[in-house]
C-alpha cells in the first residue's frame, strides 16, 4: 500500500503522507510545490510583498495620525494635509518606500532568523511600532504645536502600535515567506 502521494515539480519530488495536512509544521507548503521557483525568486517576492505592505501601512498610519492630530492645527505655519493636500500624501508614500530597505528589511531578516517564537516577534514589532510612533510624532509636530493645539503623543503610539501589529501579522502569515519553520 502506498501511504504517500507524490507531487512532482521541475526539480523535486515531494512525498506527502495522505493524512498529513499541508499547513502543519514541517510540511511542504502547497503553493511552493506547484510553483517550481528557485529560492532567490521566492525571497525577492517575499521582500516585494513586505515592502508594499510596509509602504501602504506606514502611509496609512501617518495619514490617520495627520487626520487625528494634524487637523487640530489651524495655522499656516504647519504644512500638513490641510495646506498642501495631495502633495502631502505623495511625500508620505515616497518616504515610506525609501525607508523600508534601509530600516525594516534588515530588521525583519534579523528578527526572522534570531527570534524563533512567533508571539515574541509579533510583540516586538508592536512595541517597535509604538516607539516609531513617538519618533514620527516628534518629527512631524514641533513643541510649539503640541502645547498650543493640545496634540497627544498617545494617539501616535496607538496608531503605530497597530501598524506594527498588522505588519507583524502580514510577515507571519504571508504565504510567500522566504524562511519556513
Amino acid at each position: 500500500m502506498n501511504y504517500y502521494n507524490q507531487y512532482r515539480t521541475k526539480s523535486k519530488v515531494y512525498n506527502i503522507h495522505r493524512n498529513q495536512n499541508f499547513f502543519q509544521p514541517g510540511c511542504v507548503c502547497i503553493s511552493k510545490m506547484f510553483r517550481g521557483e528557485d529560492s532567490g525568486l521566492r525571497i525577492f517576492r517575499y521582500i516585494l510583498v513586505m515592502w508594499t505592505s510596509f509602504a501602504l501601512l506606514f502611509s496609512l498610519s501617518i495619514l490617520v495620525l495627520e487626520l487625528m492630530e494634524g487637523s487640530k492645527i489651524t495655522t499656516t505655519e504647519y504644512y500638513g494635509l490641510r495646506n498642501i493636500g495631495i502633495v502631502f500624501i505623495g511625500m508620505i508614500g515616497l518616504t515610506a518606500s525609501l525607508i523600508y530597505p534601509a530600516t525594516l528589511m534588515p530588521l525583519s531578516w534579523l528578527l526572522r532568523t534570531r527570534v524563533m517564537s512567533a508571539a515574541a516577534r509579533i510583540t516586538l514589532y508592536t512595541f517597535l511600532g509604538g516607539i516609531c510612533g513617538v519618533i514620527i510624532f516628534d518629527w512631524m509636530y514641533d513643541d510649539y504645536f503640541v502645547k498650543d493645539y493640545d496634540l497627544k503623543v498617545s494617539s501616535a503610539v496607538i496608531i503605530f502600535s497597530a501598524f506594527g501589529l498588522l505588519y507583524a501579522l502580514a510577515d507571519q502569515f504571508s504565504i510567500l515567506r522566504a524562511v519556513e519553520k
